[in-house]
C-alpha cells in the first residue's frame, strides 16, 4: 500500500492549539481511515468516538451499520458507556421504522450473527429521532449525555 502525502499550509495563530493539532508537520484530524490498493482514502470513524471495551476497539459506525440492516430499524447511533468491568461498553440508540415492534432482545440476538459478542450493545434505547446538527451530522455528545443517566 503506498503512502500519499498532501501538503497544506495552514496558519493558525494559537500556539496551544497548534501544538495539539500538528505533529511532526502532520495535521492530526482525529479521523480513522485507510488507503485501499488503488489509493482511495476511506474515512471510517473519529478517534474520539472509538469505544475501548476490555482492551478491544469498537468503531461505532460498524455497529450502527449492522443495526441499520435489521428489519424494523430506521437508523441507529452508538456511543460508549462507562462500565466498571470493561471500561466502556457500546450503547445503542435506535429509531424504529413506523409500526415496527422490534425489541432489545431481537436486536441483540440478530446482531450476534453480524458482530463479535463484545461489539453487541449492552444497552439499547429506543428514541423518536437521533440528535443531528445543521449539517445532519450525528451529535454523539448528546447521546453520551443520555447514556450517562
Amino acid at each position: 500500500m503506498s503512502k500519499a502525502r498532501w501538503s497544506v499550509k495552514v496558519i493558525i495563530k494559537k500556539e496551544a492549539a497548534n501544538k495539539e493539532t500538528f505533529h511532526d508537520g502532520w495535521l492530526a484530524t482525529g479521523d480513522v481511515g485507510f488507503l485501499d490498493d488503488e489509493g482511495f482514502l476511506y474515512v471510517i470513524d473519529r478517534r474520539s468516538d472509538l469505544i475501548i471495551s476490555g482492551g478491544e476497539n469498537i468503531y461505532p459506525t460498524e455497529v450502527e451499520n449492522a443495526i441499520a440492516l435489521l428489519e424494523g430499524v430506521q437508523e441507529a447511533g452508538v456511543v460508549g458507556k462507562a462500565s466498571a468491568q470493561w471500561g466502556q461498553v457500546p450503547a445503542a440508540f435506535v429509531v424504529k421504522e413506523q409500526g415496527s415492534d422490534i425489541t432489545v432482545e431481537t436486536i441483540q440476538q440478530q446482531l450476534s450473527s453480524h458482530l463479535a459478542p463484545y461489539k453487541i450493545p449492552k444497552e439499547i434505547y429506543f428514541i423518536e429521532s437521533l440528535p443531528r446538527n445543521a449539517s445532519n451530522k450525528l451529535m454523539r455528545n448528546k447521546l453520551k449525555e443520555i447514556a450517562k443517566n
